[in-house]
């Protein structure tokens, strides 16, 4: 029993720490987890991301699956003043 839950202890970590490391904001992964791209575990209010979870979401974007145009912002014509 004791051995399982170090085993699984060692395979999550807490999502916030996992966003520290790959350095993204807690709201973009808030919104990765609502489109269902990121796949967390919540147990007690707290909000792990297990190995496997963080290998098929680091799999899938190395893929391109989540790639995008960049977005270029468009300037404003200069009023004449």
């Amino acid at each position: 029993m004791v051995e399982s839950a170090i085993a699984l202890n060692a395979d999550m970590l807490p999502l916030k720490k996992w966003l520290r490391e790959i350095g993204v904001a807690a709201s973009t992964a808030w919104r990765w987890r609502r489109e269902g791209l990121l796949k967390t575990i919540n147990i007690y209010g707290r909000i792990y991301v297990t190995r496997k979870a963080r290998e098929e979401f680091l799999a899938r974007a190395e893929a391109g699956e989540f790639a995008q145009e960049p977005v270029t912002p468009k300037r404003s014509p200069v009023q004449p003043g």
